[in-house]
């Protein structure tokens, strides 16, 4: 009986000493395997961060936190990851900007491409609207025998045309244009008056002739003037 109570205390005793040093052992294997779980994780986490692929690095870095393992190679991934994102948001920002300044520059070549060609159909197609007002007495010298200082184009500028008489007595001269219409030219008519052929030069244009008053043939000079 006594054997039986000795052999007894023996295996509780052995049983007491070897198992709690089983159960350490297996929950050190334990901690081992999740923290070389862990730093793998953390690797591909980095690796798929490098790469941009910001979807598996989210996740490969969610699933190591649920180990509850904390370690700088956690705070280095997560600053890592962070950081990729910032720079390709800033990198998706310059490149959206660039795009947007190609856009307004080609959008504006184009208005002003669109402003030249209506310009330039507006030019040729002026005439004048409107021979405005005659010159105060004072500007006149003893040469002029016409003058209209303000007469209004279609285009929305404004000219000046004069005649004056030659010295011959029978040949005439008209002037006519502004800086702002760059509408420039002159006429000349030696039929012993001012109704009749003159023989014209507008800026931009060959010789041209018009037979007709003053008025037509300053208004010969806006149609042909570029």
């Amino acid at each position: 009986m006594f054997r039986v109570i000795f052999l007894g205390f023996l295996v509780f005793t052995t049983f007491c000493v070897v198992a709690p040093t089983s159960v350490y052992a297996i929950s050190l294997d334990d901690e081992e395997e999740d923290a070389e779980d862990v730093a793998d994780m953390l690797a591909q986490a980095q690796k798929a961060g490098k790469s941009e692929e910001f979807g598996k690095a989210d996740a490969l870095l969610k699933e190591a936190k649920m180990y509850g393992v904390k370690t700088d190679d956690m705070v280095e991934t997560s600053k890592l990851i962070a950081n990729k994102k910032a720079a390709k948001a800033e990198r998706e920002r310059k490149e959206r900007e660039r795009l947007a300044r190609i856009k307004r520059e080609k959008e504006e070549r184009a208005r002003q491409a669109r402003v030249a060609a209506q310009r330039q159909v507006s030019r040729s197609n002026r005439y004048i609207t409107s021979l405005g007002y005659d010159a105060p007495r004072y500007q006149y010298d003893k040469y002029t025998l016409w003058y209209r200082p303000y007469i209004s184009i279609s285009d929305g500028s404004h000219i000046y045309a004069k005649v004056t008489q030659l010295y011959r007595g029978a040949c005439y001269e008209l002037l006519a244009g502004s800086n702002d219409s760059s509408i420039y030219g002159n006429c000349s008519n030696c039929s012993n008056s001012t109704n009749g052929y003159w023989s014209c030069h507008a800026n931009g244009s060959g010789s041209f002739t018009v037979n007709g008053n003053q008025a037509q043939a300053a208004n010969g000079i806006v149609q042909r003037s570029r």
